[in-house]
């Protein structure tokens, strides 16, 4: 594998009919600035795609939805050994017994830190949660870590190339 620091695009959060969509890959969302990023920019919703099968991811997946005060819809593939075509010779290296080469684990939560759908576990479903944008600035009002709790007498958050477009 080869690891590069990519394009410096800023990231943005798009508005939608749901509400504000915000995104990060996988282990991005373990990068606070990334994050903050986003939360300054009224993330409403947060796409979180990863292979993160563990309870941890799901424990992460909470605390992202509680500091954003943001849903979180962490999606992660379920993939059964069935899936594997058989011309794969990585197949044939997997341990016996191992039905589940990933278990998924994908879950929705809401901006509270709650878990309203999921996880899912070892199948393939959708899942469905009644989201509500209107919870999101709410909950803001309670705590928010890009507004009131920001404490810009002491820190100066900045994205290169970006002007910061914060809609509530």
């Amino acid at each position: 594998m080869v690891w590069t620091p990519g394009e410096a695009v800023p990231l943005r959060v798009h508005d939608s009919p749901y509400g504000r969509l915000g995104s990060l890959i996988c282990w991005e969302n373990y990068m606070p600035l990334a994050r903050f990023s986003l939360y300054e920019q009224g993330a409403q919703i947060h796409l979180a795609p990863t292979w993160d099968k563990s309870d941890q991811w799901i424990a992460s997946m909470r605390h992202i939805a509680r500091e954003g005060r943001m849903y979180v819809i962490g999606v992660c593939q379920a993939l059964h050994r069935d899936q594997v075509p058989d011309r794969f010779p990585f197949k044939d290296a997997l341990p016996a017994g191992l039905d589940w080469i990933n278990i998924g684990n994908s879950l929705i939560v809401d901006p509270e830190g709650v878990i309203a759908a999921g996880p899912i576990v070892e199948q393939e479903s959708t899942l469905l949660a009644e989201i509500d944008p209107g919870k999101t600035a709410g909950s803001r009002w309670i705590f928010d870590a890009a507004g009131h709790y920001n404490r810009p007498d002491l820190f100066k958050f900045e994205v290169r190339g970006a002007e910061t477009d914060r809609t509530p």
